[in-house]
């Protein structure tokens, strides 16, 4: 089944985290987050095809305190929530341990792409009981 997801190449990252979000589980301030990294990422991308700046040092410069302050500045945040948010956004596995995005995320194109999901069912695992029967540890 293929869903369209119509919308405006101004806000074509944001679309694509929320098309990602019933896996990321982001909050609401972590997709703004995230948002604003990838906004800046592109940005800095866009310094390497004009030659200013070379394609490793755009991590770098993401994770630096300029690169951090922007950023917060874009979505306006502070930098205690900043810093709680990004810390999250480690633990979710979406910026690694590193400061880097993960590769999934630096590949997003401004034109069309795909997600597909793919669901499959498991099967609930039954509880042991060690000998005991159901009404006993019922009780």
């Amino acid at each position: 089944m293929v869903i369209p997801v119509p919308t405006d190449p101004k806000h074509i990252i944001r679309a694509y985290i929320l098309c990602l979000n019933p896996i990321l589980k982001l909050k609401p301030r972590e997709i703004d987050l995230l948002d604003a990294m990838l906004k800046v990422y592109f940005n800095l991308k866009k310094a390497v095809k004009s030659g200013q700046i070379t394609l490793a040092e755009i991590d770098t410069r993401l994770a630096d305190p300029m690169g951090r302050k922007i950023v917060r500045d874009l979505i306006k945040m502070s930098e205690h929530s900043h810093n709680n948010h990004y810390a999250q956004l480690k633990k979710k596995k979406i910026i690694t341990k590193d400061g880097k995005l993960q590769p999934f995320l630096k590949d997003i194109d401004k034109g069309d792409f795909v997600i597909q999901y793919k669901i499959n069912p498991v099967k609930p695992e039954v509880p042991k009981t060690n000998g005991h029967s159901k009404e006993e540890l019922v009780k």
